[in-house]
């Protein structure tokens, strides 16, 4: 559950990375045409967003693989019964 956590954080991370430097690359007039809060308040949005959906397809992965473990291990005392 770490590892997934951690590279869950990592992705959210470089995505944050590469909108900043994507922002600072574009021309004054796109700054021109839209209001500074707005941009902040879209890309914090779309950033909560996705760590959200990263967050549950971590917990979604890890609940599967509990649930896969809990399946075998009934099928195995079964087996051996």
């Amino acid at each position: 559950n770490f590892s997934m956590s951690y590279i869950a954080e990592k992705v959210i991370f470089e995505l944050r990375r590469d909108t900043f430097e994507k922002l600072q690359v574009m021309d004054l007039d796109y700054y021109e045409k839209r209001h500074s809060a707005n941009m902040v308040s879209v890309i914090s949005n779309d950033t909560m967003l996705i760590q959200q959906l990263m967050q549950t397809i971590t917990d979604l992965m890890v609940q599967l693989a509990t649930f896969l473990g809990l399946i075998i291990t009934i099928i195995s005392d079964k087996h051996f019964i």
